[in-house]
């Protein structure tokens, strides 16, 4: 799967401000993926889990595959950067 570019317009889409709007929260292009992908991780993790691993286990998979579908540019996302599942 190819990198996914930031660009303006992925922004005002996504977000809904412009692109120097962002920059005003954010103080670069790092900062700012590293915001989404904490976004994006905050909705997967459960606030509680089952003490079964295997019901946790499809708890944080359900989650996950929510994410996914509530965010369809999140799994292209998450694929450009893999430094970041660190």
């Amino acid at each position: 799967m190819p990198p996914l570019p930031l660009r303006s317009r992925m922004q005002r889409d996504l977000l809904g401000v412009g692109t120097m709007s962002l920059y005003y929260y954010a103080k670069s292009k790092a900062e700012l993926l590293s915001a989404m992908d904490d976004a994006l991780m905050a909705e997967v993790l459960a606030p509680t889990l089952a003490e079964d691993w295997s019901e946790a286990l499809t708890a944080i998979a359900l989650r996950t595959r929510d994410v996914f579908v509530r965010h369809p540019w999140a799994r292209r996302f998450r694929a450009c950067c893999p430094h970041r599942l660190a």
